[in-house]
């Protein structure tokens, strides 16, 4: 598993060091206004099309055991239920788009249909995407993604940047692109093993009949109609957890301008790079892990031991660093704004917003982990519950979301996602402490760092922001608020020191809150890897255990 995990992060990480760059580039290039075109309208159409169509079948194709006989030809027969599921959705989210746009901006339109086309061509690579998942294929995953993540960034770059062109139709041929290269890879990689595959297999029932071999049937437990029931109801899930999880952007696509939708979408973009390069891929090797323990030994006590052990270890590392973005994003959301993207997005609300996501990814990293576990160790009766649970939480975000976005900005909507994320958790950590009620010794404080990490972070959080209230002013709401009250930050210094700030240029003064955060960081480090050893000690046996079983 955590070898597994390591390539994800790679490929993660290749991925968006590529495009990030031309991301900037590309925002730089753009209005808000253009820009929340892609950002939210055209995230949303594929996010719904394809999360809908194809969330369940992965889910339930990874419990399929992979070392039992025709296992391959099982996972593809039920994975490729994703292609007629995407097909019918494509068709109906474009048809119901179209009916809502007018028809004077037919290059809008055209889009549309773009963008259906892209998820559509993009579902068909799913059987093979799901085939690779269940065989832990991850260098393959990592050689795709970064050709397709690449090829879209240079893309939309190439074509934005073209005098008149416009960005809707850029960003669609872009995404067209991703999708064809996704196919093409994952085509060329599985379909010649998968045609002598069919040739050998067409041989067997011949040769069976003539020596009077019989062949192996399924296993009653793990049967096709088992692994269905369960796709459909991970595919309620998703449903439930897409609302959930963009219920935000559908909120503001409704009720805010495209101005509004260019800040959200980039606020939600940046911090999406931690989510995406390495709490996702961690979820996703986390729900591999789980499943096959569940699968080796169910509720045994050993095998709850163990599973206490993995959850404890993974989300102890993956809340550590949600609270490091916690505590250093606030201080240098303004700066880093303004750095990459230029004055027309930092004088927007996006720092603030930006400050508030940096503190909202430590609850999503340890969701992330808790609900990887609770669903692939839940039976039938406990994924029922869940997902009533879900319907709960999913109307609970969803008033939430459309009253901030009614009475303020992104920031209040990042408040309501927090509250939405909070439910979750909650519920994650009530299920997680009923099925270790029984473990000697388990306990939900072992899942967070150590006292004595937090509290460096918090200090760590203290000093940054300090350093951001006295040497950029102008970056802090909470000077700026002082300021039109009439009073003034810099008065809290010695006249002399409040002199020399005053004459230094912005750089030497960015430059040396910089380091001010890079010592905070070195600290913070420093007691992590004395307090949190424990946490190393588990995963290098961990990494032992997965180089054995490999």
């Amino acid at each position: 598993m955590l070898a597994g995990f390591v390539h994800l992060v790679a490929s993660q990480v290749i991925t968006r060091l590529l495009t990030f760059g031309l991301n900037i580039a590309t925002a730089r290039s753009l209005t808000p206004e253009a820009y929340g075109v892609a950002a939210v309208q055209f995230h949303l159409i594929n996010t719904t099309i394809l999360f809908l169509a194809r969330e369940g079948f992965r889910r339930a194709c990874l419990r399929i055991d992979q070392s039992t006989p025709h296992a391959a030809r099982r996972t593809l027969r039920i994975a490729a239920l994703t292609v007629p599921a995407g097909a019918l959705l494509s068709a109906a989210v474009t048809a119901l788009l179209l009916r809502s746009v007018g028809g004077d901006d037919s290059a809008y339109r055209t889009a549309l249909v773009m963008q259906g086309a892209a998820a559509f061509l993009e579902i068909l690579s799913e059987p093979l995407y799901i085939l690779a998942a269940a065989r832990l294929q991850f260098g393959l995953r990592v050689a795709v993604e970064t050709a397709a993540m690449g090829t879209k960034g240079l893309l939309t770059l190439s074509l934005v940047r073209r005098p008149d062109y416009p960005p809707a139709i850029a960003f669609s041929w872009a995404q067209l692109a991703y999708a064809g290269i996704t196919l093409l890879g994952y085509a060329a990689y599985f379909l010649p093993q998968l045609l002598r595959r069919a040739a050998a297999a067409s041989k067997q029932p011949a040769l069976a009949a003539a020596t009077g071999a019989k062949q192996p049937a399924a296993a009653a437990v793990g049967s096709d109609g088992e692994i269905l029931r369960l796709a459909g109801t991970f595919t309620l899930q998703a449903a439930e957890k897409l609302v959930l999880a963009e219920g935000s952007k559908m909120a503001v696509a409704a009720f805010q301008g495209s101005h509004d939708q260019g800040v959200y979408g980039l606020v939600s973009g940046l911090g999406s790079i931690v989510v995406r390069t390495l709490f996702q891929p961690f979820e996703e090797a986390a729900f591999v892990a789980f499943s096959k323990e569940q699968g080796q030994g169910g509720t045994a006590p050993a095998a709850l031991r163990r599973q206490s052990r993995l959850l404890a270890v993974l989300v102890r590392c993956i809340t550590l660093v949600g609270l490091v973005a916690a505590a250093f994003g606030p201080a240098y959301s303004q700066l880093a704004l303004l750095l990459l993207y230029g004055r027309r997005w930092a004088d927007t609300e996006a720092p603030l917003a930006l400050g508030l996501y940096s503190q909202y990814l430590v609850l999503l990293a340890a969701n992330g982990c808790l609900e990887a576990f609770v669903h692939s160790v839940a039976n039938a009766r406990q994924l029922a519950a869940s997902n009533a649970w879900l319907v709960a939480f999913t109307a609970v975000h969803a008033g939430l979301s459309i009253a901030a976005v009614r009475t303020g900005g992104a920031a209040r909507l990042i408040a309501a996602d927090g509250v939405n994320m909070l439910l979750r958790i909650a519920y994650c950590l009530a299920f997680t402490g009923d099925r270790f009620s029984s473990v000697p010794g388990f306990r939900l404080r072992q899942l967070l760092p150590s006292g004595a990490t937090v509290g460096a972070l918090a200090v760590a959080a203290a000093v940054t922001g300090a350093s951001r209230l006295l040497l950029l002013p102008g970056s802090s709401a909470l000077a700026a608020a002082a300021a039109r009250s009439g009073l003034s930050v810099s008065g809290l210094l010695p006249a002399a020191m409040q002199q020399q700030l005053a004459v230094q240029p912005f750089s030497v003064l960015a430059a040396a809150h910089m380091g001010i955060g890079a010592a905070c960081l070195a600290g913070v480090a420093a007691v992590a890897a004395r307090h949190e050893r424990g946490i190393l000690v588990e995963v290098r046996q961990l990494r032992r255990k997965g180089a054995k079983s490999a």
